[in-house]
């Protein structure tokens, strides 16, 4: 049995023994070789992992952060040739539009290949500069047939707006089967059988400077013998004195 001397008062105790048998004061126990032993291999472990990690680190066998080969990496230059393409892609629908002749629509084309490439932080770059002094040429060979075509369509709205005021609007037209109501009125007035007169598969009504509203129907009605016929009928509408979405026929033309 191994003894050791009581702190507090200096008489021998066993080192078993939880305090002392003369002043009663407890006894402290050191650490037994057993725990001692145990330390000492965590504390050798712990010390070879983190030297083995830090050779594979300094070796290069470390990935550290790196993304799958499934997900590709945005980076700046992707995003310019993506703005690029877009770029030469409304270049190339101007170019079209420019052989069609509608000039205001290439313009617009233009200018927003223009807009996008202007707004890339590396606008400087040649690539860029080159295709914004191509679309800027553009620009300025179609300029006068541009401000042609506008005053083409602003005329065209005045004209519309004036025989607007004279005819009418556009008269009502069935969704359902395209009849134009105010031509199944006009015939019903001098039919033989009003009952019968069906009007159907108008074309749509179109404004014209001479006729005001113009519309072609399918019409089938009994004759005065009794008998089904069916006619193709041209109709000119004006505007209605009362109902203006209704319209009143101003001619009708068997063709």
């Amino acid at each position: 049995m191994a003894l050791k001397k009581c702190n507090e008062c200096g008489n021998e105790v066993s080192t078993k023994a939880d305090k002392c048998p003369n002043c009663g004061a407890p006894i402290k126990k050191g650490i037994g070789c057993g725990t001692l032993i145990g330390i000492i291999v965590l504390v050798w472990l712990g010390t070879w992992a983190v030297l083995r990690n830090l050779g594979e680190y300094n070796s290069g066998n470390v990935k550290i952060n790196q993304p799958s080969s499934s997900e590709p990496i945005k980076t700046a230059e992707q995003s310019h040739d993506s703005v690029m393409a877009e770029a030469r892609a409304k270049i190339g629908e101007a170019q079209t539009l420019i052989k069609e002749k509608h000039y205001v629509d290439a313009n617009d084309a233009l200018g927003e290949a223009m807009s996008k490439m202007t707004a890339l932080p590396d606008k400087e770059q040649q690539d860029v500069v080159d295709m914004i002094g191509v679309a800027m040429r553009l620009k300025s060979d179609i300029l006068p047939k541009v401000k042609q075509e506008k005053a083409k369509i602003e005329k065209e709205k005045s004209e519309v707006a004036a025989l607007t005021a004279l005819c009418g609007p556009q008269p009502t037209r069935s969704e359902w089967d395209g009849e134009v109501p105010a031509a199944t009125l006009y015939l019903k007035e001098s039919a033989h059988d009003p009952d019968s007169i069906k009007v159907t598969e108008c074309s749509e009504p179109v404004l014209t400077k001479n006729h005001c509203w113009v519309t072609t129907c399918k019409v089938r009605g009994k004759n005065a013998f009794g008998g089904t016929v069916l006619n193709i009928m041209r109709f000119e509408i004006g505007r209605h004195p009362y109902i203006e979405s209704l319209g009143i026929i101003l001619g009708a033309k068997t063709l």
